[in-house]
């Protein structure tokens, strides 16, 4: 990057650097949280509640 800007590699990462830090961060949101706000979860019809917990849907698992 140094060379196609003609700069040295100093100028480049302080440039780097104040752009990132200027930056707003975007909120730290785990991937439930985030599929709440989407509202995707939920949104299948017709199936069971909790899968995890259903030992209907077990038989067969790992064989």
């Amino acid at each position: 990057m140094a060379q196609k800007t003609q700069k040295s590699e100093q100028e480049v990462i302080i440039e780097a650097l104040e752009k990132h830090l200027n930056t707003p961060q975007i909120s730290e949101q785990n991937c439930y949280d985030l599929a709440l706000e989407l509202e995707v979860i939920g949104i299948a019809e017709d199936l069971p509640s909790d899968l995890s917990t259903n030992p209907d849907y077990f038989m067969g698992l790992g064989e």
